[in-house]
């Protein structure tokens, strides 16, 4: 299998939505989940932070906190940026 990182940005995401989207990559990957990486765009949303912080306690998942809102291009960036490195 070719390794890959899945990079999913987020800004005040539903809490439902986003562990819908962290289920749906956990459970295709079968015994060895995918590598996660969700790169918080700045959100101000309570759910949304807690969602995230909850997410990341699992071991394939990573987090990057962007310091203030910038838009998905500058948060894929960031992510991009920090797979390749």
């Amino acid at each position: 299998m070719i390794p890959f990182t899945v990079l999913i940005p987020v800004y005040n995401t539903q809490p439902a939505d986003l562990l819908t989207a962290f289920y749906s990559v956990y459970n295709q990957a079968g015994v060895q989940p995918y590598p996660l990486l969700l790169v918080n765009d700045g959100s101000t949303n309570t759910g949304t932070l807690q969602a995230l912080n909850m997410i990341a306690l699992h071991e394939r998942v990573s987090v990057i906190n962007l310091p203030q809102h910038s838009g998905s291009s500058v948060a894929r960036n960031a992510g991009l940026q920090a797979i390749t490195t």
